[in-house]
């Protein structure tokens, strides 16, 4: 018995695997996860070092005498 995917009449089977045309490294799927995982790390890292900058620059403030928040 065959799955048949409702909407492309192809197998099941036949979509999970995707042809690796000559001279790429990864399948089309693979890259784009890739891209969109790079593209979370980096917002994630950015928003950690504007965090640890505010944190930081917060805390000097705080610790100067005379200083009114």
């Amino acid at each position: 018995m065959r799955f048949v995917h409702p909407k492309l009449g192809k197998p099941l089977r036949s979509l999970g695997r995707q042809a690796i045309q000559s001279g790429e490294t990864a399948p089309q799927r693979v890259r784009l996860l890739l891209r969109g995982l790079i593209i979370v790390v980096v917002i994630a890292a950015l928003l950690f070092v504007n965090i640890s900058a505010e944190l930081g620059e917060s805390y000097m403030l705080m610790s100067m005498p005379g200083s009114v928040l």
